[in-house]
């Protein structure tokens, strides 16, 4: 597939309201200067125009009615059908709303008073009409490239056939009741990239909807993409949409991701909320975000998961997360524990580690032992091209909005400090630059 193709397709596929904006936008950008926009919209149909000075005298008026039929609706029987349908009632409309020159009357110089829809301002009568209908249906009956071949299709010969019935106009532009007439498609935008390229991108990674998502118990607001309308029956012709009495039709969604750092601050906020949160779900979302982890010191440059500490018996320890600081050799060390788990426990007025955190400090403070042995230290910079020593002990589990206050026990744990999920959430969401995946740390893989 082609550039201009996959262009051609990506505008055919947008949604109603993203199709009419990127018209909006275009012909808004794109007309001159000294223009104004006025909108007729009913509840059949929609239409605008654009009013633009055309001399001293006399302004040119441009007619945009857009017509929408989803893609997984444009079977080739139902496009001649929707195309005489919607022109038809649009053309209805602007005749019963009394809008120059769709009246039974001739253009007025001036719109009456009584008429609210048309603010021409200062702009003489225009001497110019042009309809143009604008869908995002593209094929040989819509027309191809060029006024010529526009001309030779089907929907510009029915065109002719409906205007004349309905208004009794031609498409001679000389004519008191004449009308240019235009046809606007993906395939005619699609000759203008440079014009429409960075809109359709916009409008792409813009969310069509938001979805309420239910994950781990909580209740979660998801920006969503459409992806179509799809329509399923029963019918005894398959693919034959006309005439089906009956069937389902669902919209195809997908979540939409936000910014990097947004979106990992609220799944970090999911899971620490998460009533059934599991260590290793913990251990696999700071994997995949090492940067909440810089965030405990802005020093941290290097970030290993599950690092085998081997010693000369072969007994392993693999603390969670080794942090390296930045042009050094020393590594500290994290242990997580779940969020839900208290550090302090309080029996008959005495306050004392909670069985999750002296298990958790115990944890760390073996390591610590570890590379207390010289013999050890060797065996891991053997292994691991690194050196560790007295490393710095950090344990995260808990929730607090607030430092933990364990003056009782801290003195009996004095190289341990422990923070809640809460203080490193708040810690990320201060430094929220440090998330963003231009500023990823090294990561190496679980090496265990």
């Amino acid at each position: 597939m082609t550039d201009s193709e996959l262009l051609v397709d990506l505008l055919s596929q947008l949604e109603e309201v993203k199709f009419r904006q990127l018209f909006r936008t275009l012909i808004d950008h794109h007309t001159e200067e000294g223009g104004e926009s006025v909108t007729y919209a009913t509840s059949r149909s929609y239409v605008f125009a654009r009013y633009v000075p055309a001399g001293v005298f006399t302004s040119d008026a441009s007619f945009f009615q857009l017509a929408y039929l989803p893609a997984s609706l444009s079977e080739e029987s139902s496009i001649r059908p929707f195309f005489s349908h919607e022109l038809r009632t649009g053309l209805e409309d602007l005749r019963l709303l009394g809008i120059p020159p769709f009246g039974p009357e001739p253009p007025w110089g001036l719109p009456p008073p009584n008429l609210p829809f048309v603010v021409r301002r200062d702009y003489h009568q225009p001497g110019a009409y042009t309809y143009y209908f604008v869908t995002n249906l593209h094929n040989a009956y819509v027309g191809g490239h060029g006024a010529a071949a526009m001309e030779h299709s089907g929907s510009y010969q029915d065109a002719q056939t409906i205007f004349s019935d309905v208004l009794g106009m031609s498409f001679a532009p000389e004519a008191w009741r004449g009308m240019e007439f235009g046809i606007g498609s993906p395939l005619t935008i699609a000759q203008r990239p440079e014009a429409v390229c960075d809109e359709l991108v916009r409008l792409l990674n813009a969310p069509s909807d938001y979805a309420i998502v239910a994950r781990q118990g909580e209740l979660a607001l998801v920006p969503t993409v459409n992806h179509g309308l799809f329509f399923a029956s029963e019918g005894e012709q398959p693919g034959e949409i006309a005439g089906v009495p009956t069937g389902m039709s669902a919209t195809i969604c997908s979540a939409k991701p936000l910014d990097n750092a947004n979106s990992a601050l609220q799944e970090l906020e999911t899971l620490i909320r998460a009533p059934r949160i599991r260590e290793r779900d913990l251990q696999q979302f700071f994997e995949e975000h090492p940067q909440f982890l810089t965030c405990l010191d802005e020093r941290y440059s290097e970030v290993r998961s599950h690092v085998c500490l081997v010693d000369s018996a072969g007994n392993k320890l693999v603390p969670d997360f080794m942090m390296r600081i930045e042009d050094s050799d020393v590594w500290d060390v994290i242990e997580l524990k779940l969020p839900k788990a208290p550090l302090l426990v309080e029996t008959m007025g005495v306050s004392r580690p909670s069985a999750v955190a002296a298990r958790g400090i115990a944890e760390l403070l073996k390591y610590r032992e570890y590379f207390a042995v010289a013999a050890n230290r060797k065996r891991f910079a053997a292994r691991y091209h690194a050196h560790g020593y007295e490393p710095a002990l950090t344990l995260v589990l808990g929730r607090s909005p607030q430092a933990y206050d364990w003056s009782s026990v801290k003195g009996r744990f004095p190289h341990v400090r422990v923070l809640s999920y809460d203080m490193l959430f708040q810690r990320a969401q201060h430094c929220k630059t440090v998330i963003d995946q231009s500023t990823r740390p090294d990561v190496r893989p679980p090496l265990c």
